[in-house]
């Protein structure tokens, strides 16, 4: 199963891509570059993301070292996780507990998309990891019926 980058906090539901949809409806851009050239970065990430970004370039950004961090050594930190992605809306946390979160849609315009991680926008505890394999884990969440895998886990 793919790992992913996720940032810890959780995006207002549906928001980011509805407001990201109302930003470009009225223009045609030609990438990623001409959208951010268009509004500025920092408004960027604090409307579609409540993130409050000082500089115009995300390389220099707190946020992205953290990213960079993290995809460097895989360890969490306070930014972000690495978590497996279940299917294209989904992902899971198998930190201490199993929670499954709701993916916000990439936010693309031709190849290039808003940041390089994703973002979540809902979360739901489906039980406890104990002393199981990630990949036990993984397998069991495709397998099991939803009443055996909250039994298993003890998601109640």
């Amino acid at each position: 199963m793919e790992k992913i980058i996720v940032r810890k906090k959780l995006t207002e539901k549906s928001h980011a891509s509805s407001y990201f949809i109302r930003l470009t409806a009225d223009f045609d851009f030609n990438s990623i570059d001409d959208f951010i050239k268009k509004y500025g970065l920092s408004y960027i990430m604090r409307e579609l993301f409540d993130e409050n970004i000082k500089s115009e370039s995300l390389n220099d950004t707190n946020i992205y070292k953290k990213n960079i961090k993290i995809l460097d050594d895989e360890k969490e930190n306070d930014y972000f996780e690495v978590m497996y992605k279940i299917q294209d809306e989904f992902c899971v946390s198998l930190m201490n507990n199993i929670y499954i979160y709701h993916l916000v849609p990439a936010l693309k315009i031709d190849k290039g998309q808003v940041v390089p991680w994703n973002y979540v926008d809902s979360k739901l505890y489906a039980g406890d990891t104990w002393w199981e394999e990630d990949e036990e884990i993984l397998n069991d969440l495709k397998s099991l019926s939803i009443i055996d895998f909250i039994k298993k886990y003890k998601a109640y």
